[in-house]
C-alpha cells in the first residue's frame, strides 16, 4: 500500500521535481553507505616466493592483530606468468 501510494505520489511531479527527489534519494543512499566503506578494515595484495610464504602469513597474522590491516599474500613462485 505504502509503495503504490509513493509511485503515484511521484507520478504527480513534475520532470524536474522526479530529477530532484532522485537526486536526493542517491545522495541520502551513498551518505548512508560510507561509514561502512570507512570503517572496513583496507586489505594489502601482493604476491611472490612460495619459499617464504609460511613465515610472510605468520608475520601477516600478527600485523593483522596489531594494525586491523590485512594482507593478501600469493605464493606464486617462480613460474609466474605477468
Amino acid at each position: 500500500m505504502f509503495l503504490s501510494t509513493m509511485v503515484v505520489w511521484f507520478k504527480q511531479l513534475s520532470v524536474s521535481d522526479r530529477t530532484m527527489k532522485l537526486k536526493r534519494i542517491a545522495a541520502i543512499g551513498l551518505l548512508a553507505a560510507a561509514p561502512g566503506a570507512a570503517l572496513a578494515a583496507p586489505a594489502i595484495n601482493g604476491a611472490g616466493a612460495t619459499f617464504p610464504a609460511p613465515i610472510y602469513q605468520r608475520w601477516f597474522q600478527d600485523y593483522a592483530g596489531i594494525t586491523g590491516d590485512r594482507v593478501n599474500y600469493q605464493s606464486v613462485g617462480s613460474g609466474a606468468v605477468s
